[in-house]
Order: structure tokens, then sequence, then C-alpha cells
């Protein structure tokens, strides 16, 4: 699809910001998932259009009284399992218009308390999802994440709910500080909580042998715990024949595949591999229905996503203060869909290149990223998710206007 067509189709999701802030710049943008729709190739080109609105939002606010320069993106999720439309924008949108205000206004009130600002965080998180619970328009089934970055003093203080992420790096492309993906994982605390509670634990696995395609398979692994004995048991599912798997030779050879490279690699190839993803599920009987639905999630931790609030889900923030040292670059907000494809390493190599270009502007750093990870992602799937990034810079010579 034409790019200009796309961009002024959804210019109320893509957004170019650029301001010069005493010695800090920034840049930032938003893209929305798009398709590839091999029947509607035309003249030799491969035809594209959105899969749904673009559930990404960011918000940039720079409280001068206070001396917050605060930045945040937000990543909505959430599919209504009943009707199959996506409406996590709702909760993103939510959270643009009120997480960074309501973090100044708290900001003001923890005046003089010591580590002020983390506490401004976790209570501005914990007053806005009690503000989602009561929202009667939103449904059960939306979320979204959070990942933010307040610069105060000779400190940035960064706050992460989800699996957005935020990254510091250095001018020599050191990777200085990462927030950490709120994943679920079997080796997870909180995931293994959340399935005492009752949550469903399982993961999905993708066995691809291009070699051997007879050893190709889907299959799942579910977790459950035992409360007699307080472990976990295993069962596999395997999709393709929709059978459990009770064989004990194959249970192993599963296993074994999943904790070792090597014999995997043995048994089905050196081009084997195996794509996985933990999940957190639960099923539910829908009003006005006799039929069972399942909804599910990534991530042991966001802002909504209430069809599990009962269970002891609910938003962690995880808040950590850094100090400043001058060897500082870059400060990178994204939400997965750019981390999906691009690695922590590769942001500062891919900052440069892009900022080598001929006529470079910095306010189009952010779509430059943005443009990156897109083409990546239709390489890979032929699909790409929503995509947004803000980039500041750290670094800005008093000379440049």
């Amino acid at each position: 699809m034409n790019n200009i067509k796309r961009l002024s189709k959804f210019s109320l999701i893509v957004l170019f910001l650029f301001q010069n802030l005493f010695a800090i710049r920034y840049s930032s943008f938003s893209l929305e998932n798009i398709l590839e729709i091999e029947s509607g190739v035309e003249g030799g080109k491969v035809k594209f259009e959105p899969r749904h609105k673009n559930e990404d939002t960011f918000d940039i606010k720079l409280d001068e009284e206070q001396g917050l320069h605060s930045f945040a993106v937000f990543d909505g999720h959430g599919r209504n399992p009943i009707t199959g439309d996506f409406c996590g924008g709702g909760v993103s949108s939510f959270l643009k218009d009120n997480f960074l205000g309501a973090l100044s206004k708290e900001f003001k009130m923890q005046l003089e308390v010591p580590g002020r600002l983390a506490r401004a965080y976790e209570k501005t998180i914990r007053v806005l999802n009690q503000e989602l619970i009561k929202n009667k328009k939103l449904n059960f089934f939306v979320g979204s994440t959070a990942t933010s970055a307040t610069i105060f003093d000779d400190r940035i203080c960064f706050c992460n709910v989800g699996d957005s992420r935020s990254v510091l790096v250095s001018k020599d492309g050191k990777i200085l500080y990462s927030t950490k993906d709120q994943k679920v994982d079997v080796e997870n605390d909180t995931s293994l909580l959340l399935c005492k509670n009752g949550l469903d634990l399982y993961r999905k696995i993708f066995v691809n042998s291009p070699s051997k395609s007879e050893l190709c398979g889907s299959y799942q692994q579910f977790f459950e715990f035992d409360r007699k004995q307080s472990k976990l048991t295993i069962y596999f599912f395997n999709l393709c024949t929709q059978e459990w798997i009770e064989d004990k030779d194959e249970f192993d050879r599963l296993n074994g595949f999943l904790g070792s490279d090597v014999k995997l690699k043995a048994e089905c190839g050196e081009d084997a591999s195996i794509d996985s993803c933990f999940y957190l599920g639960r099923n539910f009987m829908a009003e006005s229905s006799d039929s069972s639905h399942s909804y599910s999630t990534t991530m042991y931790s966001s802002f909504g996503d209430l069809i599990f609030e009962s269970k002891g889900f609910k938003p962690l923030p995880e808040v950590f203060t850094y100090n400043l040292t001058g060897a500082e670059k870059y400060l990178i907000l994204a939400s997965d869909g750019f981390w999906d494809v691009v690695k922590n390493e590769e942001v500062f190599a891919l900052i440069e290149c892009i900022s080598s270009q001929d006529s470079f502007e910095f306010e189009d750093l952010s779509q430059g990223l943005c443009r990156e990870a897109e083409n990546r992602s239709i390489c890979i799937a032929g699909i790409s998710d929503d995509i947004t990034v803000i980039v500041v810079d750290l670094e800005l010579d008093s000379t440049e206007n």
C-alpha cells in the first residue's frame, strides 16, 4: 500500500514530535501494523493493509516547574474471544491521557520523601489500574503495557509494566541499563504463583526441521500445580493429531528437545530449531451463551486484563533509578513490535547508520527505526505488529539549534 495513503488514512495514530530541551532532544514515531496480502498483488508489487487499528500510544511531558522530563510508550492488547475484535487501544489511550499527568501530580505531593519519584510511579500505577477496574466501558479482555523514563536532576527513573522496553545506551554503544520484559515463564515466581491461584500455565512449541520435515510438529506443554505434592505436573498435547502424549519415550523426547539443543540437532538435523512461547490463560463461559471460551496473555503483569484479576493478576511495576555519569548517549523506549526483531545490542549501530545518511534530520530518526523493524518483520513473517519508538539524545551540543 502506498505509504502516503497509509499515513493519511491513519493520521490520528501516526505522530512526529521533535523538541530541543536544554541539553536533550527527542524524536518519536508510531507505525500501524500491516499484513502482506498476496491476493492483492498488482503490477508485480506486493500489497499491504492494516490488520486493525493501531493499539500503541505514547506520551511526552516536560514539566519545567518541577524539572521532570517524562517519556512513555503504551502497547494495548486484547482481542475479544467471542467477537474476534481487537480492542486493546482503549487501555493504551487511557494511559496516554492520564499516566504522565497523574505521575507529575503525585510527584508534587511526595515532597521531601526519600525515593519520591519511585513512590510516585508505584502509586500512580496502583490508582490508574483501580480506575480501569471501575471503568465499565472497557471489557475484561483488554490491557496495556507501560514503559516509562523520567529525567530528574542527574538521574533517570525507569518504570516498566509488561513487555515494552526502555534501554539506555552509552556514547560508545554499550548497554548501560535495560528494563526487564515481564514475560510468562515457568522459572518466574509470579507466573508460578498465578498458576497456583488457578490460571492455566502452558507453552506453545513448534519444532522446525527443514531437512527432516517428518519430524516437524506443533505441541502444547501444560503445567498443572499439584497442591498435595506442592509441585508442577507436566503434560504434552500434540496439536497436529489432537491427542495427549501418553507414551513415555515420546514425552521424554520432547522434554529432551526443550532442554538440549544438542539433542534436538542430533535427532532432527543441524538446521532444526524450536520456537516456543509461554502463556497464562483462563477458560470462561460467556454471558447468554452455552459455549466455553478462552483468553490468554504472554505477560505476568500489565494494566487491565481484568479477566485474570480475581486470580491475583495486576500490574507489578519494576522501578529503577539510574544515576547519570556523562557516559550516556541515547535513551530508547519502544513497544515489543520493535524489540521483537531488534536486539538491544543492535540499536546503537542502527541509530548511527540512519544518522549518517545524507540530509538526515533528527526528527526522522524514530521513523527510520520503525521502518527498519517493519521491514524485518515482513521479511520474517509477512506481517508486522504496531511499532512505536522514542529516542532521546542525552548529549546535544549546546551550539546546535
